[in-house]
Order: C-alpha cells, then sequence, then structure tokens
C-alpha cells in the first residue's frame, strides 16, 4: 500500500465523494488511481474503503479503459464477504465503456472463476448496456450466447443472465428463458417467475395474463380477499382444534367415571 499519492488523488482518502473536476483529477492521475482503487489492504478497512470507491467513480469519470483489467482483478474478493464489490464496483464499469465488455464477458465465461465473482462480471455487463445504449445489442447477444447454456449453470447464475436479458431488452431469448423456467433451472428470487420476466420484456401485460388464466374474465381474489380467506380457515382450524381437545376431555372424564363407578360396584 502506498499513501505517497499526488494532491487530487490523496484528496480521494478524505472525501468519499469529490468534485473530480474541482480537485483537478486529469488523466495523468489514472495509474495512481488504479493503485488506490485495488489496494486490498485499505478495501479490507472498513473505516478507509471509501476511498477506494471513490477511485472506483473517478476512474470511470474518467472513463480510464486502463482500469478494466485491474478491476476485474479484485473480484474474487467478493468470495472473501466483500460485498462493496458487487454492490458498488460494477457501475465503474458503466462508466468506462466498450472496452470493458469483452474483458468482462471472459471473465463471465471462464468457468474456473467462482460463480460469485462471475456474477460481478454479469452486473458489470449490465451497468456498461445501461450506462451505453450502443453497447446494448452487443451485450444482449453476448449473454444470448452464454444463456443458451442454462442446463450447465446454477438457477443462481442463471437468474443473474435473465436479468440481463432483461435489461438488454433481448426478446429473441424469450422462448430459450420460457423453456428455462419450466425446466426449474432460474432462481426466481434473482429477477422474478416467468410471468414477471414477460411483462419485464414488454411481451405481455399482467391484464393480459390475467385474462389469459381467467377466461371467464373474472377478477382474481386481492391481497385483502385472500388475507381474509387465510385468516378465515386459520381461525377455524382452530377452533376445530380446541373442539377435538374438549371432545378428548370429554371421553377421558367418562371413562374415569365408568371406572370409579365399576371399583365401587366391586366393592359392594
Amino acid at each position: 500500500m502506498s499513501l505517497d499519492y499526488s494532491p487530487p488523488v490523496a484528496a480521494l482518502l478524505m472525501d468519499a465523494e469529490p468534485d473530480y473536476q474541482a480537485i483537478g483529477l486529469t488523466e495523468q492521475h489514472i495509474p495512481e488511481l488504479i493503485e488506490l482503487a485495488t489496494d486490498r489492504e485499505i478495501l479490507m478497512d472498513w473505516d478507509r474503503q471509501a476511498a477506494c470507491v471513490a477511485a472506483w467513480k473517478a476512474l470511470a469519470y474518467l472513463h480510464a479503459e486502463d482500469a478494466v483489467t485491474p478491476l476485474i482483478g479484485i473480484f474474487p474478493l467478493i468470495d472473501d464477504g466483500m460485498h462493496i464489490i458487487m454492490n458498488e464496483l460494477p457501475a465503474a464499469f458503466g462508466g468506462i465503456g466498450a472496452a470493458a465488455v469483452d474483458p468482462l464477458y471472459a471473465y463471465m465465461t471462464e468457468t474456473t472463476n467462482t460463480e460469485t465473482a462471475r456474477i460481478v462480471a454479469v452486473m458489470g455487463l449490465i451497468a456498461v448496456a445501461e450506462a451505453n445504449p450502443d453497447q446494448q445489442v452487443t451485450v444482449a447477444d453476448l449473454f444470448n450466447t452464454t444463456f443458451a447454456d442454462y442446463a450447465t449453470y446454477s438457477n443462481e447464475f442463471n437468474g443473474y443472465l435473465v436479468m440481463g436479458l432483461v435489461k438488454t431488452g433481448a426478446t429473441d431469448a424469450a422462448k430459450t428463458i420460457e423453456q428455462a423456467f419450466e425446466a426449474k433451472q432460474v432462481d426466481p428470487f434473482i429477477i422474478g417467475d416467468w410471468d414477471k420476466v414477460q411483462v419485464e420484456m414488454g411481451l405481455t401485460t399482467y391484464e393480459e395474463l390475467r385474462k389469459k388464466d381467467r377466461p371467464d374474465g373474472s377478477r382474481p381474489p386481492s391481497l385483502r380477499e385472500v388475507i381474509a380467506e387465510g385468516l378465515e380457515e386459520a381461525t377455524a382450524d382452530k377452533r376445530n382444534a380446541t373442539k377435538r381437545k374438549v371432545d378428548k376431555s370429554k371421553k377421558k372424564s367418562k371413562r374415569k367415571q365408568a371406572a370409579k363407578s365399576r371399583k365401587k360396584n366391586r366393592k359392594k
């Protein structure tokens, strides 16, 4: 770790949200920013890791293409529980742009990398597509190509790939996505179920789905009605359980009384 940074970069150690232009950050500071952005000692220090995040944002601000490979190099830290890698780092690739696409795709599809780290690459590609509309089709095609092999991936990884397909508007992948959901190979907690995916991709609406499920035109029960029905069933179950308990108690009491009566008769 080096703390001998030039003033603009050193400022990130004190202020996590500086005005990059005002403090004088330029392309000549990119090597120092990369050093700070990938400093594992600072990243592991909860009190100082905000400086690394500030460096990520500064590299995005400068569209620092040279930072792509070094930043990808810290993806494995996600496996050490450093969730900031997943939550904050992908956005940096969005700022860097097209130069990040191929390296991220290579990392995402390299199965010797851990799955969690590969998911960070997925999120990085999504960030590139969202920040750079001219890259949306390219990224969508890469997700589509990768998802074609969904049967070889985990449900969680597939869930993030579907998220990528949805975010990039890859409607031509709809049939494959449907097949993957039918095969129960997509984690619905990542992006939602097949119905939600169809709506998100603009393939249908919830109203159309309801009509399809209910040809007679009847409306589905409201949330209040579902809750009320559940409470009613729970109350009925409790009432029945209480009745069974009382009946059991009465039967036991009758058996005791009968036993006492038989014992009394024998004494006579």
